[in-house]
């Protein structure tokens, strides 16, 4: 959003960060991103980034392969809606073949962002958006050397289908576009060292 600040310093942003939907037919509010399927009625909605799942751990468990699981405490946190299967350490474990790890066994935190913070510490093995932890693989700090990669949800940007948006509000929405459009679609692993 910086990038967007400088180029546009007329325009002021008022950002709300949270995992309620907020009504965007009160005009209250022009522009949001929802992550789920894409399905919002009365709302148009473009689909700015797919997600993907993985395990990812802190370079220091030195995960390297699957049976590397069971050395470490599996990381959970709690979804705010009931999260589709697959993306559960259980369905997850499935996809992989492996039938002799407790899925439900390790720590549970109720935010994703403190599941994240735990797999930085080295405090066990996270199954979590790529996404959000891309900038932490990039730099080293985790990695996510097991497979599968699972597909997750998607970011969309929504905004109501019936209202005329403002000029303002169709430069922010052209922004995200444009920035999502340069965003890599898949995720890829760097190699994994050691």
């Amino acid at each position: 959003m910086a990038a967007f600040q400088a180029a546009h310093p007329e325009i002021d942003l008022h950002i709300h960060a949270s995992n309620q939907a907020v009504d965007l037919h009160s005009g209250a509010v022009d522009l949001a991103i929802r992550y789920g399927k894409g399905n919002y009625h009365d709302l148009l909605a473009t689909q700015l980034l797919q997600d993907h799942f993985a395990p990812v751990a802190s370079k220091q468990l030195h995960i390297r392969q699957l049976s590397d699981l069971s050395l470490h405490p599996l990381i959970h946190f709690n979804w705010h809606s009931p999260p589709p299967e697959h993306l559960t350490w259980a369905g997850w474990l499935q996809n992989a073949g492996i039938s002799d790890l407790d899925s439900t066994a390790g720590i549970r935190y109720s935010e994703e962002s403190h599941a994240i913070q735990a797999a930085l510490a080295g405090q066990g093995v996270a199954l979590l958006s790529l996404e959000l932890v891309r900038e932490e693989i990039a730099m080293g700090l985790l990695e996510a050397p097991l497979t599968p990669v699972v597909e997750g949800l998607a970011y969309h940007l929504v905004r109501p289908a019936l209202k005329p948006a403002a000029a303002a509000v169709t430069l922010v929405e052209k922004w995200l576009i444009q920035a999502a459009s340069t965003h890599p679609k898949e995720y890829s692993a760097p190699p994994v060292s050691g």
